[in-house]
């Protein structure tokens, strides 16, 4: 009597660990996950198989020879926090899928919720922020200022612009303080580091305020990346947020300042170019387009 003898063709599964990144203020993070196919001892052809993640597949692949071994991996920027579903789907030869599981919970920062994200707060919120952190730096800024050159009505914008940042910071402790993550030394990032920027940028009219302004520039720096680390936010989210108060708190304060009567003259010259100067505002426009640049590829 014949009998018949099973040849065992399938390949072994062996998920490699998964490697885990830093939670972001959103409830997600980064992740890595793979798993490596090892071929069979009886196999006739190359290994095909597939890395299927909750249901899609994430990664697919032919090893190089019947006894080459196929690793898959996958790296999610941002996934969810939950239980996880990660399986193997040998398709060559027809094996079947391999599952296996993981769990991560990172919780949710309160800028996420529905009270933020689905009210009015969801756009009141940043508008009084903006409103009164572009308050502040022009009040200091002229406050400063003003030591060096006389402004004609800066007294009354001083008093204008702190009014509005009291105010609008009294409603924002009011209604929004748990809808923007570390909003303190966000602000005063913000501030040090708008005031400090354009009191060098008129440091040619006002050279007493280099040493001070290069200090509050710097501070302010330390501070958003304390503001990074306290938020969990990514170098993607510095980036925008360094983007923003270039583009949204230092622009408009320096339109103000001309204005009330600045001049090119006013401003601090780092070196000349031929017969051109090169200025903070120079430099500074150079800084912008390389966040640009870094945020329209990288993020």
């Amino acid at each position: 009597m014949w009998q018949v003898e099973r040849v065992n063709c399938c390949p072994t599964i062996a998920f490699d660990p998964v490697q885990e990144g830093a939670c972001k203020g959103d409830g997600t993070k980064p992740i890595t996950v793979g798993a490596t196919v090892t071929p069979g001892p009886n196999s006739g052809a190359p290994v095909q198989a597939e890395l299927v993640l909750d249901g899609t597949i994430v990664d697919s692949g032919t090893a190089s020879s019947p006894t080459a071994p196929l690793s898959l991996s996958y790296y999610p920027p941002s996934l969810a926090s939950g239980t996880h579903n990660l399986a193997v789907t040998v398709t060559q030869p027809d094996c079947g899928t391999t599952p296996t599981s993981f769990a991560f919970d990172c919780g949710v920062s309160s800028e996420y919720s529905a009270d933020c994200k689905r009210t009015y707060k969801r756009w009141f919120c940043p508008l009084l922020y903006t409103t009164m952190t572009v308050s502040f730096i022009t009040a200091f800024t002229l406050l400063f200022m003003q030591t060096c050159v006389p402004i004609p009505g800066a007294a009354a914008i001083i008093t204008a612009a702190f009014l509005v940042g009291f105010i609008a910071l009294a409603f924002f402790q009011w209604l929004c303080t748990s809808c923007v993550c570390g909003w303190l030394p966000k602000l005063f990032w913000r501030v040090l580091f708008a005031v400090g920027t354009i009191l060098l940028m008129f440091g040619q009219i006002c050279q007493a305020m280099l040493i001070p302004g290069l200090l509050m520039l710097l501070f302010g720096i330390a501070l958003l990346f304390n503001w990074k680390k306290i938020c969990q936010k990514s170098t993607c989210d510095v980036v925008k947020e360094a983007m923003y108060v270039i583009g949204a708190c230092v622009s408009p304060v320096v339109a103000l300042l001309f204005g009330l009567g600045a001049s090119a003259s006013w401003l601090y010259v780092l070196f000349m170019i031929g017969s051109s100067p090169f200025t903070i505002i120079t430099l500074l426009i150079f800084v912008l387009f390389l966040l640009a640049l870094y945020d329209s590829t990288n993020c």
